[in-house]
């Protein structure tokens, strides 16, 4: 701000109160050779930010772009034309004007309309696109994913949790469609009450450190290996991963060595 306000001060200065400023017209001459290389650096200026405008088209709503863009590329015809009439009656003059007043126009709609209207899209387009990726993520997992709610009771005890969403991979390893559990209450879901699983789903809601943990998960009678973290206050995700065939595989191998021991 501070750097702009300067820039604006030593401008007003050059131009009112030591008068050194370079003339932009001349009656005998029209315009003078300062006046049509501005123009061009202006214009040249104008493409080089549409240009870093397009780079970044991802990054903003497609409707705010083009007209941010359109109203660029008028105002570079606009000052092309300023760098044409001979004099300042021309029609040239005229036309510049009128495409400077329309690319105005174009970036109120751009900036105020879009923004007071519809500030989600043009503010939020990151936010939006970030969490496409995610989800994307979350249904693309080999591992199982929950994201719950830890439910407290009126003494702040941990009493139950809420599914709040399911990815394919859930499914896929416990069997439980996803239509069926989402918004229930684990007690409501599963007959039996994994212990251990309750113990760190508390211990990650109070102090917010992830765990890591291996057990048998008695409702779907699998071997699950577990990772849970805290994403805010009330939700934690836990990912899990079916060990089952490894479980199994380890304690063949170990029933083995014990009958060549024998």
């Amino acid at each position: 701000f501070w750097s702009y306000a300067a820039a604006l001060m030593l401008l007003l200065l050059l131009m009112f109160y030591w008068r050194v400023f370079p003339a932009c017209f001349a009656e005998d001459l029209g315009l003078t050779v300062f006046k049509v290389v501005a123009e061009y650096v202006i214009c040249a200026a104008l493409a080089c930010a549409a240009l870093l405008l397009w780079t970044r088209r991802h990054h903003y709503d497609r409707t705010l772009l083009l007209l941010l863009l359109v109203s660029i590329g008028l105002t570079v015809i606009s000052e092309f034309c300023f760098t044409l009439f001979p004099s300042e009656s021309d029609y040239p003059n005229t036309l510049g004007y009128l495409l400077k007043l329309v690319s105005f126009y174009l970036v109120y709609k751009a900036l105020v309309e879009t923004g007071l209207k519809r500030p989600y899209d043009a503010i939020f387009s990151d936010l939006h696109k970030s969490e496409e990726r995610h989800r994307v993520l979350f249904e693309s997992m080999m591992n199982g994913c929950a994201i719950v709610e830890v439910v407290y009771d009126a003494a702040k005890e941990l009493v139950d949790f809420r599914i709040v969403a399911v990815n394919p991979a859930f499914e896929k390893i416990t069997g439980m469609r996803s239509g069926d559990i989402t918004g229930k209450l684990a007690t409501e879901i599963f007959r039996h009450r994994e212990a251990e699983l309750r113990r760190a789903i508390w211990s990650v809601a109070q102090t917010g450190e992830p765990i890591h943990f291996e057990d048998y998960a008695i409702n779907i009678d699998r071997h699950l290996a577990y990772n849970i973290f805290q994403t805010n206050i009330n939700h934690l995700v836990i990912v899990f991963a079916d060990i089952t065939e490894r479980v199994q595989a380890h304690r063949e191998h170990l029933a083995a060595e014990r009958s060549l021991m024998e």
